[in-house]
């Protein structure tokens, strides 16, 4: 992961005013130019920063970096604790990195409890850091957002220091200033390109070698393929059954499939699903891509019909048949250079040949070798030895045999959820990331969601009751919910979709029940951005639902027969 500048901005000072005027001017041209508004910020504990980020993007999750507390809590707690700093400052640093809410509140018991005689550096502890901003740096508030683990400003103040390199004295005219940023940003470009080229073009070995990354290889970062080799480490002894159910935070933190996750794809052979991996990773290219890609390549063929017609007929056929040459090769007329067998040295003897044994097909078969995949041949310095092709059984899954058919063919995998009457909520929490188990939360979002924007959806249903019986059916927490408070997709896509900034298909048992829901609210993000989830509701229940690469967009599918637009 690598960090790129975005904006500078000379200001006279450093108060709110001067930092919201900065940031709205940010704000304004990335809404200009189409680019995604920042989701997460971090900071130190700037009051005038924070209140500039909660006015210009008031939807940021905002992260105090974790750095700075410590530094801030050592300088006002150990002169008061002496020889207990120590002790302290383990159990300091034991609840600051609390998983979950409900550990966090025990060492915070525990704590208060073994220091009670320190009232002064409790207090503090309280009322600056964790009574006002626990959310903003205990891992189990702050986890539960994509932050990639960006939990201090470390970047930022590296950045700085980078810029005052470039910068060098204070005494610069504004041309100068621009020149040398200018320069600072067109080698940070070139490492950011040349990162993306290797991501493109330089597979690893492990992952050349292994299927499991058959969709993915050469078409995510290798810094996300790297995460997800250190989870499959692990997934030999992870248990299957648990994917879309465990609350592994790298799937939110990092937007990647964890150990659960890859185990369930080892386990019934499926490679890892590109729609798994958050489009933070699939992004390899520095270019903004409009959203009208294929009136783009229209006009790019066009123009490629117009520069052959105005050629010599001649040079036009020679460019045909070079073309015919790349596109079909097995009908190029160029064939591959015939090379000498004839080699200088010592000739090989029968004995030695014999000894030069390379397995038949059968041979291999039958030996204790491992097995490669079918698409995998090798190659020796002479005689090719052919592997044995093991080909897994087809899977039958019953979920995707009740769909249409036409859709069967485009879906790799389904995986199930608790049938409890919350499982629409289970599956769209596991596959934006918050594990089977944040169904409650994606019921308060989706409240949330439509009570924030009630104006909006008053609108898009002119039936005011509908609005009413969507916020009645979301208000149930109870382990078990009766069929009143049951997911109805069809209303609720489009708040789904609106609420996590997503694209949601939603897939039932007859081709009239599949729908496309898209964001009221966001700008087009072009088609290798744009983040798609899917469920299927089939019979009374709802599964999370999984594409194969082959998946054509929702903008010229036939797959798909309805979309909501707003």
């Amino acid at each position: 992961m690598r960090t790129y500048s975005l904006m500078f901005a000379y200001l006279s000072n450093e108060r709110a005013e001067q930092l919201t005027w900065a940031l709205r001017t940010l704000k304004k041209w990335m809404v200009e130019k189409g680019a995604s508004l920042p989701s997460v910020f971090v900071s130190d504990r700037d009051l005038a920063l924070i209140n500039a980020i909660e006015t210009c993007f008031p939807m940021a999750r905002h992260i105090l970096c974790i750095w700075h507390i410590n530094q801030c809590v050592m300088k006002k707690c150990a002169p008061m604790l002496g020889l207990e700093w120590k002790s302290f400052n383990a159990s300091w640093h034991s609840l600051i990195n609390s998983s979950t809410q409900w550990s966090y509140q025990q060492k915070w018991e525990v704590m208060r409890e073994e220091y009670r005689r320190f009232e002064g550096v409790l207090e503090y502890l309280w009322e600056t850091w964790l009574h006002p901003y626990k959310e903003r740096f205990i891992p189990a508030w702050v986890d539960t957002c994509m932050h990639l683990g960006s939990n201090s400003s470390q970047r930022a103040e590296s950045a700085h220091a980078r810029l005052k390199l470039y910068l060098g004295d204070t005494m610069s005219s504004l041309q100068t200033s621009f020149e040398k940023i200018h320069k600072m940003l067109r080698i940070q470009f070139g490492d950011i390109k040349k990162s993306f080229e290797r991501s493109l073009n330089i597979p690893r070995h492990q992952h050349l070698h292994d299927d499991i990354f058959i969709q993915v290889r050469c078409r995510i970062s290798l810094e996300a393929m790297e995460f997800i080799s250190g989870q499959l480490k692990c997934a030999d002894e992870a248990s299957h059954q648990l994917a879309g159910r465990c609350t592994c935070s790298i799937k939110i933190v990092y937007g990647l499939p964890c150990e659960h996750d890859l185990a369930h794809y080892r386990y019934y052979s499926i490679p890892i699903p590109l729609q798994s991996i958050d489009v933070h990773w699939r992004r390899l290219s520095m270019h903004v891509h409009g959203g009208n890609e294929d009136g783009a390549r229209q006009n790019r063929t066009s123009h490629v019909i117009e520069i052959l017609d105005g050629m010599d007929p001649h040079m036009r056929e020679h460019m045909i048949d070079k073309f015919f040459d790349m596109a079909d090769p097995s009908q190029s007329t160029v064939r591959a250079p015939a090379y000498n067998t004839e080699h200088r040295g010592r000739p090989i003897g029968k004995d030695e040949q014999s000894r030069r044994h390379i397995p038949s097909f059968e041979d291999a078969s039958t030996s204790g070798s491992r097995i490669t995949q079918p698409t995998t041949t090798s190659r020796g310095r002479g005689r090719c030895g052919r592997r044995s092709v093991v080909r897994n059984p087809p899977i039958h899954d019953a979920y995707i045999e009740k769909l249409p058919v036409d859709l069967q063919r485009y879906i790799s995998h389904t995986v199930d959820v608790q049938p409890d009457g919350h499982c629409g909520f289970r599956a769209i929490a596991a596959l934006i990331g918050y594990s089977e188990e944040g169904w409650s939360q994606v019921r308060l979002e989706l409240i949330e969601e439509i009570q924030q924007n009630k104006d909006l959806y008053d609108q898009l249903y002119p039936d005011r009751n509908l609005v009413a019986n969507l916020l009645f059916s979301l208000n149930w927490f109870e382990p078990w919910a009766p069929e009143m408070y049951w997911m109805d997709s069809m209303p609720l896509g489009i708040v789904i979709a609106s609420r996590y900034n997503l694209v949601l298909h939603t897939f039932g048992e007859n081709i009239a029940s599949c729908f496309t829901h898209l964001p009221l609210r966001s700008p087009p993000v072009p088609n290798q951005e744009r983040r798609e989830i899917a469920i299927a509701h089939v019979g009374n229940h709802f599964v999370q639902v999984f594409f194969t690469s082959s998946l054509p967009g929702t903008t010229h599918s036939n797959v798909v027969v309805a979309t909501f637009i707003v």
